[in-house]
C-alpha cells in the first residue's frame, strides 16, 4: 500500500483496470441491462466468430461493415482462434487499454494542472461509471479513447517541448509518435482524425499569435514543423486507408447484408459512395440517412423500434439554421439524459445516466470557468481546441444518445481535466 502510495500512476492503473475487469465479469454472466444495450458487442462476437469458422475452412470472411468495425472484428477474431470464443477475453483487453489511457491522461494532467488537482482528475477518471461500463465491453471504444489519449499525450509533450526549447531529437520522437498515433486512430474513428487535426492546427496558429513573437525562432518553426506534420498525417491518411481497408482488410462480397458509410474521409467500397456533407442540405440527407440505417439495422437485428435518436425530424436549410441548432444539439449528445429534461421512461438505465450526467455538467460549468481564468500555454490551447473541435462536429454528426454517451468518453476529459485545477495540496 505504501508502495502505491508513493506511486500514484501506478495505483490508479490499477484500480482502473480492476474497476473494467470486475464490470466485464459481472456483465457477462449478470448483464444489468436490456439485450439492445449490448448491440456493438453482440455483432462484434458474432462477427469475429464466423471470420473464425471461416478461416478454418479455408474460406475469407471479411464482413462488410464500417471499416473501423471492420478492423476490430478482425483483431477479435485473432483472439478467437488462439482461445476459442472467449468474449470475456477481449474485455479483459480492453479494459486494460482503457487503464492505460487512464494513466495518460493523468500523465496530461501533470503537465497541465498542480500534483494535487492531476491526482483528483485520474481518480475521477478511473471511476467515471460510464467510462468504467463501456471500456470493459467487447467494442472499440477502449482502443478509441486509448489512441486520442496517447496522441494529446505525446503532442502535448512535444508543444511544453517546443515552449522550454527542447533538444530537436526529443521534439521528433514525441512528434513522430503523436501523428502515428492519430493516423491509427483515424482508421477506427476517420472523423476524430479531422477533428483533432483541426484542433492542433488551431492550437499552433493561437500559440503563433499569442506568443510567437516574444518567441525565439525556433519556437514559431518547431510550432510550424508541428502543424505540418499533422496537416501531412491528415492527407496521408486517405492513400494510407485505401490500403488498410480496399487492400489488406477488403470487406468479402458474400459478408454484406447491409451497407454502412462513414463521413467520407476514407474511400467506400459499398454500392453507395461515402461523401462529405459540405452545405446544410447535405447534412441533412446525411444526417437523415445514417438516422434510418440505424431504425433499418435495430429492426432487422434486435427487433425493436430506437427510442433514443436525436432530431430525426431536424431541416437545415441555412448555415444560420445550422448556428441556430448547434447549441442545443452539443446541449443534447453531451447531458442529455438529464433529470428533469429527458423522460427516463422507467428505464434504468436512463436513470443512472441521468444522475451521472447531472453531475458531468456541473464539472463541465466548473471546467469552463476554471478554462477562461487559467494562464495557458500551448498544450493548455491543445485540450480546450480539440475540445471545441469536436464539440461542433457532435452537434450536427451524433445521431443517438446511446452512440453519444460513448463517444463522449473520448474527447470530454480533454476540457473537464481544468474543473480539477485548485493550488490546495489535498493529496
Amino acid at each position: 500500500m505504501i508502495w502505491l502510495w508513493k506511486r500514484p500512476g501506478a495505483a490508479l492503473f490499477l484500480l482502473a483496470f480492476v474497476l473494467r475487469a470486475a464490470a466485464a465479469v459481472v456483465t457477462e454472466y449478470r448483464p444489468l441491462f436490456p439485450r439492445y444495450y449490448y448491440t456493438d458487442a453482440i455483432e462484434h462476437d458474432e462477427t469475429a466468430w464466423r471470420m473464425v469458422l471461416a478461416w478454418r475452412e479455408g474460406r475469407p470472411a471479411m464482413p462488410t461493415v464500417a471499416p473501423g468495425k471492420r478492423l476490430y472484428d478482425y483483431g477479435a477474431a485473432g483472439v478467437y482462434s488462439l482461445f476459442g470464443r472467449k468474449p470475456l477475453i477481449l474485455k479483459f483487453i480492453n479494459g486494460f487499454a482503457a487503464a492505460l489511457a487512464v494513466l495518460l491522461l493523468y500523465r496530461i494532467a501533470l503537465a497541465l494542472i498542480p500534483l494535487a488537482g492531476a491526482r483528483w482528475f485520474g481518480l475521477f477518471t478511473a471511476v467515471w461509471p460510464s467510462h468504467v461500463y463501456f471500456t470493459s465491453q467487447n467494442t472499440k471504444d477502449a482502443a478509441v479513447i486509448l489512441l486520442v489519449a496517447l496522441s494529446m499525450d505525446r503532442h502535448a509533450a512535444f508543444l511544453k517541448g517546443a515552449w522550454m526549447g527542447a533538444r530537436n531529437q526529443t521534439q521528433a520522437a514525441a512528434l513522430s509518435a503523436a501523428c502515428a498515433s492519430l493516423l491509427i486512430l483515424g482508421l477506427f474513428k476517420n472523423y476524430l482524425l479531422l477533428e483533432y487535426g483541426a484542433g492542433f492546427v488551431l492550437t499552433c496558429l493561437i500559440a503563433l499569435g499569442i506568443s510567437g513573437a516574444a518567441r525565439p525562432s525556433r519556437y514559431r518553426a518547431t510550432l510550424l514543423a508541428g502543424m505540418s506534420a499533422c496537416l501531412l498525417t491528415v492527407l496521408v491518411y486517405r492513400s494510407f486507408s485505401q490500403l488498410v481497408f480496399l487492400k489488406v482488410f477488403r470487406a468479402s462480397p458474400d459478408h454484406s447484408w447491409l451497407a454502412r458509410d462513414d463521413l467520407g474521409v476514407f474511400p467506400s467500397d459499398h454500392e453507395r459512395k461515402s461523401f462529405v456533407p459540405r452545405t446544410p442540405e447535405e447534412i441533412t440527407e446525411f444526417r437523415r440517412y445514417r438516422l434510418d440505417l440505424e431504425r433499418v439495422y435495430a429492426k432487422r437485428v434486435m427487433d425493436r423500434e430506437i427510442g433514443t435518436q436525436l432530431f430525426p425530424d431536424l431541416r437545415l436549410r441555412t448555415w444560420w439554421d445550422v448556428l441556430k441548432f448547434m447549441p442545443k444539439g452539443f446541449f443534447y449528445a453531451f447531458f442529455m439524459p438529464l433529470p428533469g429534461f429527458y423522460d427516463a421512461a422507467g428505464s434504468l438505465g436512463r436513470r443512472l445516466a441521468g444522475m451521472e450526467n447531472l453531475a458531468i455538467f456541473i464539472l463541465f460549468g466548473v471546467a469552463v470557468a476554471r478554462a477562461i481564468g487559467l494562464p495557458k500555454r500551448p498544450e493548455h490551447w491543445l485540450m480546450i481546441c480539440f475540445f471545441l473541435a469536436t464539440a461542433a462536429a457532435t452537434a450536427l454528426f451524433e445521431f443517438d444518445l446511446g452512440s453519444a454517451s460513448r463517444h463522449k468518453l473520448a474527447y470530454l476529459p480533454s476540457l473537464l481535466i481544468f474543473a480539477f485545477h485548485h493550488k490546495e495540496q489535498i493529496i
